[in-house]
């Protein structure tokens, strides 16, 4: 079982690909995600529950190239 909440920009990073071009300046457009799943039943050890935090920042576009940064976290 797994419960997921993110903002629309993770998977779509791209969503509205005009807002990137021809342009230079900052962006500063932040996107998340936060997992959390438990296993039951399970044939493997592994730790439950499991949880992960990820970031993705858009932080400039230049002439349509996008500076970013991206992390993720898992427990």
């Amino acid at each position: 079982m797994r419960l997921r909440l993110q903002t629309l920009g993770w998977d779509m990073p791209y969503r509205d690909p005009g807002m990137y071009q021809t342009k230079t300046e900052w962006l500063n457009y932040v996107d998340w995600r936060v997992t959390l799943g438990y296993d039951f039943h399970h044939s493997r050890a592994r730790a439950n529950p499991a949880a992960q935090l990820g970031l993705n920042w858009d932080v400039a576009t230049i002439q349509g190239y996008v500076i970013y940064a991206r992390g993720i976290g898992c427990v």
